[in-house]
């Protein structure tokens, strides 16, 4: 091993130890930020494998409203960017927040087979029968 690969590994042994050490504070500053379950649901698919317009629509969300928190929190420090994408520091889940259901996290990833992106609209601005689908709710 060489003296980069070394240093690379103690700092990735150091952030390990810091986020075990942070885990009771970061719980109750995730719940007061993401108290919103549409905000909880964006964070949980901030996961830098969607688009804006993606993370919007899984969460109800207007596409305009999520580069506004993801601005907020990259400056609370719980989401980064890695390689142009936006990505959250830990997954809800981890750390016991329910996640509300909804869109399927998997449904809103692109379809990198076929080249294309499935977007849904956001419920605010589908129709009757699609805002029933985004929120989970069989059409009747």
């Amino acid at each position: 091993m060489n003296n980069d690969e070394r240093i690379i590994s103690l700092l990735e042994d150091i952030l390990a130890w810091q986020r075990l050490a942070a885990r009771e504070d970061l719980l109750p500053f995730l719940e007061k930020v993401l108290g919103d379950p549409k905000h909880l649901k964006a964070f949980d698919l901030t996961d830098g494998s969607r688009t804006q317009q993606q993370v919007a629509a899984g969460a109800g969300l207007s596409q305009p409203a999520v580069p506004g928190l993801w601005g907020k929190w990259r400056r609370l420090g719980i989401v980064q960017d890695k390689s142009g994408k936006t990505v959250h520091i830990v997954k809800p889940s981890d750390y016991g927040l329910d996640v509300p259901e909804g869109v399927a996290a998997d449904a809103e990833k692109p379809n990198k087979a076929k080249g294309k992106n499935k977007v849904s609209q956001p419920a605010e601005q589908a129709t009757e029968p699609e805002a029933a689908e985004l929120n989970g709710v069989a059409a009747q």
